[in-house]
């Protein structure tokens, strides 16, 4: 009895929040956006709400670790032709999804002929990531997706 109450809370919880997802609009890049092409930027500063919506479309290089293929069991619309990962800073251990305790990171995209490594790749392993930063804001909410053009391993 106890386990199907909160296999109904969660179902509840899930469609609030998706529901919520749809009303999120996507940010415009700033019109001073005008970093040079290769510039290299920490992950967690890309990624932070204060900061993502500056690399919105931008060139930068950054630096994170690989954590898993997939969006696990999180909602995100992947573009056709895409795949989707997540990463964490360098030595970040990401959050902990309270439902199933999985690991969750920050999101990336990446067009599917840019992504083979993607499955070669192990939690854990540097990577060097080429792009920008995707934003949807809206009703509190802030998520942020790294929208990646290249993808390859980290030289130690």
């Amino acid at each position: 009895m106890r386990r199907s109450r909160m296999g109904a809370l969660a179902l509840c919880l899930l469609v609030a929040l998706a529901g919520c997802s749809a009303g999120l609009k996507k940010a415009r890049a700033p019109k001073s956006n005008n970093i040079p092409a290769g510039t290299e930027v920490p992950f967690s500063k890309a990624m932070n709400e204060g900061y993502a919506e500056e690399y919105i479309g931008a060139d930068i290089v950054t630096m994170a670790e690989f954590l898993a293929p997939g969006k696990g069991a999180y909602h995100i619309d992947v573009p056709k032709n895409h795949i989707v990962f997540q990463a964490v800073s360098p030595g970040g251990k990401g959050q902990s999804n309270p439902f199933s305790g999985q690991a969750m990171g920050e999101f990336v995209l990446i067009h599917k002929d840019a992504g083979d490594l993607v499955f070669e790749l192990e939690r854990g392993d540097l990577i060097e990531l080429r792009g920008g930063t995707e934003v949807k804001k809206g009703h509190g909410l802030f998520f942020a997706t790294f929208r990646a053009t290249s993808i390859q391993r980290a030289e130690n």
